[in-house]
């Protein structure tokens, strides 16, 4: 569906087709609120069609602020990106089945809107989600503020973030199963054209942490 990985570590090491990184955090979620990684759902991909990355200026910057945040933290937990499938009226889609590695659990997931002019000081944010897929899941998603998971992705570097944990960690549905977002105005007689509001498109930071094997 055209989804990419984007891997902090590729931009120390220039290997974009490396689709890990680990990332330090301090806060340990508990292990009840971990979705884990199924093990049939990390193919190897096939050869000569490697996906080519594509990677938006508020991707690359937000995966730098990150990285340095980490260079003198031991690796725990892992942070990927995601660019994802625009549809139409704006709308755009990640896989609910994400690609991860054995032994990894999904903590938090975000999606993040990066404005042409952030919000200063208490101003309310332009913009809220509304996620259209899955239908079970139909909801409006205030911007987070103040996240110590999220303590990573700051909102100066990767823009306002919108909590969509438990859209993954329900995930119904077979292996093409989406979760789609919709950016719709907290007030319709201040709301500006969202194309010209934001200064990339949306993307999906998922955080990950690997589980210690039995033998370990």
């Amino acid at each position: 569906m055209g989804h990419r990985w984007l891997c902090l570590f590729a931009l120390v090491a220039a290997a974009p087709s490396y689709v890990g990184g680990d990332v330090s955090v301090t806060e340990v979620p508990v292990a009840r609120q971990w979705a884990p990684c199924p093990q049939d759902e990390n193919p190897e991909p096939q050869e000569g069609h490697l996906p080519v990355p594509k990677f938006s200026t508020c991707m690359l910057r937000c995966a730098a602020q990150a990285m340095l945040g980490i260079v003198r933290t031991k690796p725990s937990t892992s942070l990927k990106l995601n660019e994802g499938r625009e549809g139409e009226d704006h709308e755009f889609c990640w896989m609910l089945h994400l690609r991860c590695q054995k032994g990894e659990k999904l903590t938090k997931a975000f999606v993040l809107l990066n404005l042409q002019q952030p919000p200063e000081g208490d101003q309310p944010p332009p913009f809220r989600l509304l996620l259209t897929a899955p239908p079970s899941l139909r909801q409006h998603v205030q911007a987070r503020h103040g996240s110590r998971s999220a303590r990573l992705l700051s909102g100066e570097a990767c823009g306002m973030r919108f909590d969509v944990t438990e859209s993954f960690r329900s995930a119904e549905g077979g292996q093409n199963a989406e979760m789609c977002v919709r950016a719709v105005c907290s007030a319709q007689d201040i709301c500006s054209s969202l194309s010209s509001a934001l200064r990339c498109p949306p993307f999906l930071a998922t955080l990950w942490r690997s589980v210690p094997r039995p033998d370990g």
